[in-house]
């Protein structure tokens, strides 16, 4: 199993704006209860509209120093249906959470600095583990990167972390406003942006999704271009 990128975990504030191709997946989290009464995510259920006939197998995987793990696979039944049950990621496709905070912000606040997380990202493949594309979730088909844009991604953590305050990064033009509880295991979060302003971005993330957000597919040609996980490095 291997991509034709090498897709790193960068900080939330690195979050790139290109063209996307939308397809549908419309997909449930199926949840638990495990730290701050916060629910984490075991199991992400959902139909692929519009999937490639040629991909033979979906696989959520954590990324580190350019190896990868898989969570989780599924094989899509005649109807593009999956089913990825998530398994947690072994210590070593773990990073330290003060590796989110390029800047090292004294603005954001970690209840536990020993925390060790990672995202997933959720790739397609054919039948020659050939990489097919990558499969995202945001409100995009609404709101192109405006105002009010946001994108959905899957955060584990290896205990119980609540995550507050607010990261500025003039390089990448960003303000980001933190305010998070992550329980142990997957957890759902969102980046929003509040505002634009001279191509200056205000990010606001927080745990959960809200409504109008879509799953979609998108092929390596595009989706190679981009940092389009909200978690990098």
């Amino acid at each position: 199993m291997k991509k034709n990128s090498n897709f790193k975990f960068v900080s939330v504030k690195i979050i790139a704006f290109f063209y996307l191709i939308a397809t549908t997946l419309s997909c449930n989290f199926n949840s638990v209860d495990s730290g701050y009464n916060h629910d984490v995510v075991i199991a992400i259920s959902g139909t692929v509209d519009g999937l490639p006939r040629d991909v033979s197998y979906i696989s959520g995987v954590t990324e580190m120093n350019n190896a990868e793990y898989s969570v989780a696979s599924a094989v899509p039944d005649q109807n593009n249906s999956i089913l990825l049950e998530l398994a947690s990621p072994p210590f070593k496709y773990l990073y330290n959470i003060d590796g989110f905070f390029t800047n090292n912000s004294q603005d954001v606040q970690l209840s536990n600095h020993y925390a060790k997380v990672n995202s997933l990202g959720i790739y397609a493949f054919d039948e020659k583990d050939n990489y097919a594309g990558e499969i995202f979730k945001d409100n995009y088909k609404s709101n192109p990167y405006t105002e009010g844009y946001f994108y959905v991604t899957l955060l584990y953590s290896d205990r119980p972390l609540r995550i507050s305050g607010t990261d500025a990064d003039d390089y990448n033009k960003t303000i980001t406003y933190y305010n998070i509880n992550l329980g142990e295991g997957w957890n759902v979060i969102t980046a929003r942006i509040e505002a634009v302003e001279n191509d200056f971005y205000e990010l606001n993330v927080f745990n959960g999704e809200p409504d109008g957000a879509e799953w979609y597919f998108e092929g390596p040609n595009l989706s190679d271009q981009k940092f389009k996980r909200l978690f990098h490095h």
